[in-house]
Formats: C-alpha cells, sequence, structure tokens
C-alpha cells in the first residue's frame, strides 16, 4: 500500500497490521503492482518508478523517461507490462520491468487505470471513457467514435491532496468551479477571477466519488474526480 509523500506500507499477515518501508523517495505514490511475492512496482508522481525484488521490503528506483505522473501500471504477462499517466502518457516494457519505454503520444487525454485481455489488447480508461491499445497495429490507440475529447483538463486524478485545473483549455477562462459528492451536495464552489491555473485542496474531502463542474463564459463542463 501507498501514498503521499512516498510512503509505502507492508503487510506479513493477511492485512491485520501494516509496517512501513523506505521507499527512498518523498514523491506521491500512486499505484503498486504486486508481480509475484517477490517482484513488485510503484508508480507515482513525476514519472516515478519503483521495483522491488525482496516483496517490498525495500525499493529501487528506476531511471525517469518521462517528468509526468503515472497513475497505473498491469502486466499482462512475466515480460510485458504497461504504465499509463496524465495527458495520454504510456509506457510499456518487454523485459519485465527492467526497462521501460516510452510510447509516442496520441492523445493528451489523462489516464487512470489499466487492464489487460491477453497480450494483444489493453483497455486504458481516464478522462471521458474507454481506450483501446491495440498491439497488432503496432503500438497504436482506438479512440472510440462516440468519444469526444474534452477541453478541460485536470491533475492529478485520482487525487489526494490537491487537484490542479488548467484553466487556459478555456480561452476566456474558468470562471467557477464547483464540486458535488455522488449524492448530488455541493462539497465546493469557487469563482475565479483570472486565467491562472487553479489550486483546489483536497485535504478536507472524504475519499470516493466527485463530480466537478466546470464554468466558463460560454461553455461548462463536468467531470469525475476520484479522491482517495
Amino acid at each position: 500500500m501507498g501514498g503521499q509523500a512516498g510512503k509505502i506500507y507492508l503487510t506479513t499477515n493477511g492485512g491485520e497490521s501494516w509496517e512501513p518501508v523506505t521507499s527512498g523517495t518523498t514523491m506521491f505514490i500512486y499505484d503498486i503492482y504486486y508481480q509475484s511475492s517477490e517482484l513488485l512496482f510503484a508508480v507515482g508522481q513525476a514519472g516515478l518508478i519503483l521495483k522491488s525484488t525482496n516483496g517490498g521490503t525495500s525499493w529501487t528506483k528506476l531511471p525517469a523517461i518521462t517528468n509526468r505522473s503515472l497513475l497505473s501500471m498491469v502486466f499482462a504477462d512475466q515480460l510485458n507490462g504497461y504504465i499509463a499517466g496524465e495527458y495520454g502518457n504510456l509506457l510499456t516494457t518487454t523485459d519485465g520491468g527492467d526497462t521501460w519505454t516510452e510510447l509516442p503520444e496520441q492523445t493528451f487525454l489523462g489516464f487512470a487505470a489499466l487492464a489487460v485481455s491477453g497480450l494483444r489488447n489493453v483497455y486504458v480508461s481516464g478522462d471521458n471513457g474507454i481506450i483501446l491499445y491495440d498491439q497488432a497495429e503496432p503500438l497504436s490507440i482506438k479512440l472510440p467514435e462516440t468519444l469526444q475529447p474534452s477541453s478541460l483538463k485536470l491533475y492529478p486524478n485520482p487525487a489526494h491532496d490537491y487537484i490542479i485545473i488548467k484553466a487556459g483549455y478555456y480561452q476566456e477562462g474558468v470562471q467557477m468551479v464547483r464540486i458535488f459528492d455522488t449524492s448530488g451536495r455541493l462539497v465546493y464552489e469557487n469563482r475565479c477571477y483570472s486565467n491562472d491555473n487553479h489550486y483546489v485542496n483536497l485535504k478536507l474531502f472524504d475519499r470516493g466519488i466527485y463530480f466537478i463542474s466546470i464554468e466558463g463564459q460560454n461553455k461548462s463542463e463536468t467531470v469525475k474526480l476520484v479522491v482517495y
């Protein structure tokens, strides 16, 4: 289990108790992948990739090949794995995670979670729905016809302490930000007065799913936010 400030916790009794271990980083850790009882990986903020070969007792930082946050990872088998992150960032490995390659950017949508179906298909969920990555058409991404890219960008998502809304994608700037919980209750509202990026503090938010309503001068959009 990982979280903010590079914290990783290890259990050896089925989750009844957890002990902190040294990760060697202070970066946010967004996902930990269990490849085997000994081999584990962790991904996080600013391109962070960690590897453990002793069941999570100690961790080694792998060379960063991107400065974008990495949010999810999955392996299709012992050798072939994938990492997804913000702004359409996809990484792949064919040697069990020893080295990673950044795929050519084909969308600016943020990726949040991964699932595999054999070696051929990797399903990536994130901004605006599901994207299919098909290995048969080498390293290509198929965007469903019904899926239209959003002009709204916010990161990180999932988030823990904060989010930043990229106001620049609205030519006239963001005018109002509202956040609702799943019951429809308004939990945050703030009027914006500039075209700068906007910071929202999430430290008082409970874990769960929220919906962010962004209003510009001539349009509005709603996106889902996951707070963990």
